[in-house]
């Protein structure tokens, strides 16, 4: 959730940044052949901030990806170490209970 609302003003941002370069362009007193030149080269300028925003968003994407397996896997070996822990101490229960009483919990 957070998350999102850190995206969604990070999208605001830009988009804000963008208009407000492109107003400022179009109101510089400058010759119509001289501002396309200008919004030309700011076009490709944001294009390439654009593209490397991307792709270190998909660098950071598959970092987090990676760290959440890394984690599932830690979490799914230490459930079946509780579990086995769990039936080896049933499993204790039930010997001392057999050799306390001569039977099993079960039988009694």
């Amino acid at each position: 959730m957070i998350e999102n609302r850190k995206a969604d003003l990070f999208v605001a941002f830009a988009c804000g940044a963008l208009m407000g370069s492109a107003v400022a362009v179009l109101m510089a007193p400058a010759s119509g052949a001289d501002t396309r030149r200008r919004m030309r080269a700011w076009g490709r300028m944001a294009g390439d901030q654009i593209n490397t925003s991307i792709t270190s968003m998909k660098k950071a994407g598959a970092r987090l990806h990676q760290e959440v397996e890394g984690i599932r896997e830690s979490a799914r070996g230490e459930a079946r170490r509780i579990k086995h822990a769990v039936h080896e101490g049933a499993d204790a229960y039930r010997r001392s209970h057999r050799e306390a009483v001569g039977s099993s919990p079960e039988e009694a």
